[in-house]
């Protein structure tokens, strides 16, 4: 794993209110206990009850339909977000991560406007960019009218995509062209927290990448354009590692500081023949990232790292509340878990 010790960051005495602020908050997150007296809940109804002694007591007047939890879900974590912004001296380091659901956006309007669909089930509210305004830009084709600088990384994924556009090609695409630019906006800000986590996302999803051209069977050339620029294993490596197989990635990249993470994460590619488990070893990996940030008194990344704290548990109490909803077995949900321990 890549540590970033305290020493390496420009501590900012600015941010001594928010942080103090931060630490209050952190005592209030879901702690093991409360996920096991979730997790115990027989019915939806007992776990609603067992809600009222947390934050999310909201959703006790709600009835027990998934929608209406994910609305309460994402009010609170738009709350979360707009908190941290009020109270940060520099809210553009918050606000950055938040458009990763404008990127979000667009991309579900894109795929929408491709199939002739609707795509408004799928928008998130956590945003920046109206959602009005950005389906009408998307359905006009007016991408260099689109705010916050997205125009060009949008272009640019529109261009490459061209009119053989995929689901999974969008996804690609779409995600490539967000880390880039979201790496880009973090270097120029002078985020060497913000900075760093990109530069991981933007190396891990080089790796997946290479597995599925691999698995497809693509030559160098589609390999070349999948992959992104500005992580730190340089494209050249992974060009490199064309002739290798899945199962020799782990001795190959053993000095990186992904070792474990790819040894485990092939391992469970090859039994599964699917993503989705090292995805979850990405997620945690993230997660362990953003255990330095407590080590750090004054600065931004406490307000981050709280912010991804915030919606990791959110992402414990949708997996146990569709567990409930749909009477999986207990052993079940426990295992989805695995994705935000």
């Amino acid at each position: 794993m890549y540590y970033i010790s305290p020493s390496q960051l420009i501590s900012d005495s600015r941010y001594s209110f928010a942080v103090g602020l931060v630490r209050t908050l952190e005592g209030r997150l879901f702690n093991q206990q409360t996920v096991n007296r979730l997790l115990d809940a027989k019915d939806i109804h007992t776990l609603k009850r067992e809600l009222g002694e947390t934050e999310y007591q909201n959703l006790l007047s709600f009835s027990p339909d998934l929608q209406d939890f994910e609305v309460e879900l994402s009010r609170g974590l738009k709350r979360t977000y707009e908190l941290m912004a009020s109270i940060a001296p520099d809210p553009e380091k918050i606000n950055l991560l938040r458009l990763r659901y404008d990127f979000h956006n667009i991309k579900a309007g894109y795929k929408a406007k491709l199939q002739g669909e609707t795509a408004d089930a799928a928008l998130s509210d956590l945003g920046l960019i109206d959602k009005g305004l950005l389906l009408k830009l998307i359905e006009e084709g007016s991408y260099e009218q689109l705010p916050l600088g997205l125009s060009q990384p949008v272009i640019a994924a529109v261009t490459k995509l061209g009119t053989a556009a995929s689901g999974s090609s969008v996804d690609m695409t779409f995600d490539g062209v967000m880390y880039e630019f979201l790496y880009l906006k973090a270097a120029r800000g002078t985020s060497l927290f913000l900075k760093i986590l990109f530069q991981q996302y933007i190396d891990l999803t080089n790796l997946k990448s290479w597995l599925r051209v691999k698995k497809r069977e693509g030559d160098k050339k589609l390999l070349l354009a999948a992959l992104l620029d500005y992580g730190f294993i340089e494209k050249s490596r992974w060009l490199n590692l064309y002739e290798s197989s899945a199962a020799d990635l782990p001795a190959r990249l053993a000095h990186t500081p992904y070792s474990k993470l790819i040894s485990e994460g092939i391992s469970r590619y090859q039994q599964q023949a699917s993503l989705t488990a090292l995805q979850r070893l990405i997620d945690n990996y993230m997660l362990g990232y953003m255990e330095a940030a407590r080590l750090i008194c004054m600065g931004p990344e406490p307000l981050i790292a709280y912010i991804w704290a915030k919606e990791n548990e959110v992402k414990v109490l949708r997996t146990i509340l569709v567990g409930k909803l749909n009477d999986l077995p207990l052993a079940a949900i426990k295992e989805r878990l695995s994705a935000h321990a």
